[in-house]
Protein backbone atom coordinates (compact mmCIF):
# COMPACT_ATOMS: atom_id res chain seq x y z
CA UNK A 1 0.00 0.00 0.00
CA UNK A 2 2.83 2.38 0.80
CA UNK A 3 4.32 1.83 -2.67
CA UNK A 4 1.08 3.03 -4.28
CA UNK A 5 1.10 6.14 -2.10
CA UNK A 6 4.68 6.89 -3.15
CA UNK A 7 3.81 6.47 -6.81
CA UNK A 8 0.79 8.72 -6.35
CA UNK A 9 2.96 11.33 -4.65
CA UNK A 10 5.37 11.35 -7.60
CA UNK A 11 2.53 11.31 -10.10
CA UNK A 12 0.86 14.20 -8.30
CA UNK A 13 4.12 16.15 -8.35
CA UNK A 14 4.45 15.57 -12.09
CA UNK A 15 0.84 16.62 -12.69
CA UNK A 16 1.35 19.81 -10.64
CA UNK A 17 4.48 20.69 -12.64
CA UNK A 18 2.67 20.11 -15.93
CA UNK A 19 -0.35 22.12 -14.74
CA UNK A 20 1.75 25.11 -13.67
CA UNK A 21 3.66 24.95 -16.97
CA UNK A 22 0.37 24.99 -18.89
CA UNK A 23 -0.93 27.91 -16.80
CA UNK A 24 2.30 29.81 -17.46
CA UNK A 25 2.10 29.19 -21.22
CA UNK A 26 -1.60 30.08 -21.44
CA UNK A 27 -1.06 33.17 -19.31
CA UNK A 28 1.85 34.24 -21.45
CA UNK A 29 -0.19 33.75 -24.64
CA UNK A 30 -3.16 35.62 -23.10
CA UNK A 31 -0.88 38.47 -22.13
CA UNK A 32 0.46 38.67 -25.68
CA UNK A 33 -3.05 38.57 -27.17
CA UNK A 34 -4.20 41.34 -24.83
CA UNK A 35 -1.21 43.45 -25.81
CA UNK A 36 -2.10 43.10 -29.51
CA UNK A 37 -5.78 43.96 -28.88
CA UNK A 38 -4.88 47.01 -26.84
CA UNK A 39 -2.34 48.34 -29.30
CA UNK A 40 -4.94 48.09 -32.12
CA UNK A 41 -7.54 50.03 -30.13
CA UNK A 42 -6.84 53.78 -30.30
CA UNK A 43 -9.42 54.53 -27.60
CA UNK A 44 -7.51 52.60 -24.92
CA UNK A 45 -4.63 54.55 -23.39
CA UNK A 46 -3.55 51.84 -20.97
CA UNK A 47 -4.82 48.72 -19.32
CA UNK A 48 -3.64 48.12 -15.74
CA UNK A 49 -4.67 44.45 -15.84
CA UNK A 50 -2.62 43.88 -18.99
CA UNK A 51 0.37 45.71 -17.50
CA UNK A 52 0.12 43.62 -14.33
CA UNK A 53 -0.07 40.41 -16.38
CA UNK A 54 3.00 41.45 -18.37
CA UNK A 55 4.94 42.19 -15.18
CA UNK A 56 3.96 38.87 -13.61
CA UNK A 57 5.41 36.96 -16.58
CA UNK A 58 8.58 39.05 -16.80
CA UNK A 59 10.45 36.60 -14.59
CA UNK A 60 13.10 35.97 -17.19
CA UNK A 61 11.44 32.71 -18.19
CA UNK A 62 13.99 31.93 -20.92
CA UNK A 63 16.91 32.04 -18.47
CA UNK A 64 14.93 30.05 -15.90
CA UNK A 65 14.24 27.34 -18.48
CA UNK A 66 17.90 27.28 -19.56
CA UNK A 67 19.00 26.96 -15.94
CA UNK A 68 16.56 24.09 -15.34
CA UNK A 69 17.84 22.27 -18.43
CA UNK A 70 21.43 22.57 -17.20
CA UNK A 71 20.48 21.26 -13.76
CA UNK A 72 19.28 17.88 -15.03
CA UNK A 73 21.78 15.21 -13.93
CA UNK A 74 23.65 13.45 -16.75
CA UNK A 75 22.00 10.19 -15.69
CA UNK A 76 18.46 11.53 -16.34
CA UNK A 77 17.02 10.58 -19.73
CA UNK A 78 13.48 11.79 -19.16
CA UNK A 79 10.23 10.42 -17.81
CA UNK A 80 6.81 9.55 -19.08
CA UNK A 81 3.64 7.73 -18.08
CA UNK A 82 3.38 4.47 -20.00
CA UNK A 83 0.30 2.77 -21.46
CA UNK A 84 -0.36 1.10 -18.07
CA UNK A 85 -0.34 4.48 -16.28
CA UNK A 86 2.99 3.73 -14.62
CA UNK A 87 5.49 6.53 -14.22
CA UNK A 88 8.58 5.48 -16.15
CA UNK A 89 11.93 7.02 -15.28
CA UNK A 90 14.51 6.98 -18.07
CA UNK A 91 18.06 6.40 -16.85
CA UNK A 92 21.09 6.69 -19.14
CA UNK A 93 22.76 3.32 -19.75
CA UNK A 94 25.82 2.71 -17.62
CA UNK A 95 24.62 4.89 -14.73
CA UNK A 96 26.19 3.61 -11.53
CA UNK A 97 25.53 6.35 -8.96
CA UNK A 98 21.77 5.82 -8.58
CA UNK A 99 20.19 3.16 -6.42
CA UNK A 100 17.92 1.63 -9.07
CA UNK A 101 16.35 -0.83 -6.65
CA UNK A 102 15.30 2.02 -4.39
CA UNK A 103 13.69 3.84 -7.33
CA UNK A 104 11.85 0.69 -8.40
CA UNK A 105 10.62 0.06 -4.87
CA UNK A 106 9.28 3.63 -4.84
CA UNK A 107 6.96 2.67 -7.70
CA UNK A 108 8.99 3.84 -10.70
CA UNK A 109 9.40 1.68 -13.75
CA UNK A 110 12.98 2.08 -15.00
CA UNK A 111 13.85 2.27 -18.69
CA UNK A 112 17.48 2.48 -19.79
CA UNK A 113 18.16 4.94 -22.58
CA UNK A 114 21.07 6.12 -24.66
CA UNK A 115 21.00 9.91 -24.26
CA UNK A 116 20.66 12.29 -21.31
CA UNK A 117 17.74 14.66 -21.66
CA UNK A 118 20.22 17.55 -21.57
CA UNK A 119 21.65 16.29 -24.85
CA UNK A 120 18.21 16.10 -26.46
CA UNK A 121 17.35 19.62 -25.29
CA UNK A 122 20.66 20.87 -26.72
CA UNK A 123 19.64 19.49 -30.14
CA UNK A 124 16.32 21.35 -29.95
CA UNK A 125 18.05 24.53 -28.77
CA UNK A 126 20.55 24.23 -31.62
CA UNK A 127 17.94 23.66 -34.33
CA UNK A 128 15.22 26.09 -33.20
CA UNK A 129 16.83 29.24 -34.67
CA UNK A 130 17.60 27.33 -37.91
CA UNK A 131 14.10 25.91 -38.45
CA UNK A 132 13.07 28.25 -41.27
CA UNK A 133 16.37 27.93 -43.13
CA UNK A 134 16.38 24.11 -42.83
CA UNK A 135 12.65 23.89 -43.75
CA UNK A 136 11.80 22.17 -40.42
CA UNK A 137 8.08 22.42 -39.60
CA UNK A 138 8.38 21.31 -35.96
CA UNK A 139 10.61 19.75 -33.32
CA UNK A 140 9.41 17.30 -30.68
CA UNK A 141 11.12 15.90 -27.60
CA UNK A 142 10.16 12.22 -27.50
CA UNK A 143 11.12 11.10 -24.00
CA UNK A 144 9.50 7.69 -24.43
CA UNK A 145 11.85 6.84 -27.31
CA UNK A 146 14.73 9.06 -26.11
CA UNK A 147 14.92 10.99 -29.37
CA UNK A 148 14.16 14.34 -30.94
CA UNK A 149 11.62 14.08 -33.74
CA UNK A 150 12.22 16.49 -36.60
CA UNK A 151 9.25 17.08 -38.88
CA UNK A 152 9.33 18.30 -42.49
CA UNK A 153 6.72 18.99 -45.10
CA UNK A 154 7.82 16.90 -48.10
CA UNK A 155 10.59 14.99 -46.34
CA UNK A 156 13.63 14.47 -48.60
CA UNK A 157 17.17 13.14 -48.34
CA UNK A 158 18.49 16.65 -49.08
CA UNK A 159 16.61 18.10 -46.08
CA UNK A 160 17.87 15.29 -43.85
CA UNK A 161 21.45 15.82 -45.05
CA UNK A 162 21.23 19.55 -44.26
CA UNK A 163 20.07 18.86 -40.69
CA UNK A 164 22.73 16.18 -40.14
CA UNK A 165 25.35 18.92 -40.53
CA UNK A 166 24.13 20.34 -37.20
CA UNK A 167 23.14 17.32 -35.09
CA UNK A 168 24.16 13.82 -34.13
CA UNK A 169 21.87 11.86 -36.41
CA UNK A 170 21.45 8.87 -34.07
CA UNK A 171 19.63 11.02 -31.51
CA UNK A 172 16.98 12.21 -33.98
CA UNK A 173 14.16 10.78 -36.06
CA UNK A 174 13.09 12.43 -39.31
CA UNK A 175 9.36 12.43 -39.98
CA UNK A 176 6.86 13.76 -42.46
CA UNK A 177 4.58 16.49 -41.08
CA UNK A 178 0.93 16.82 -41.93
CA UNK A 179 1.18 20.52 -42.63
CA UNK A 180 3.62 23.35 -42.54
CA UNK A 181 4.16 26.46 -40.50
CA UNK A 182 4.29 29.76 -42.32
CA UNK A 183 7.01 32.10 -41.08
Amino acid sequence: MKENFTLNKYSLTLIVVILFSAIFIVGNNYSGMMQKKISKNDNVIGNPINEQLNKSFDIDSQNTLKRLKKDYPNSFGGLFIDENSILTLCIVKGEKTLNIQELESAGFHIKYVEYPIKHLYSIIDNLTPKMERLKITSLELDEKNNRVNIYFKNLSSKKIANVKKYVESNAVNFKESLGEITY
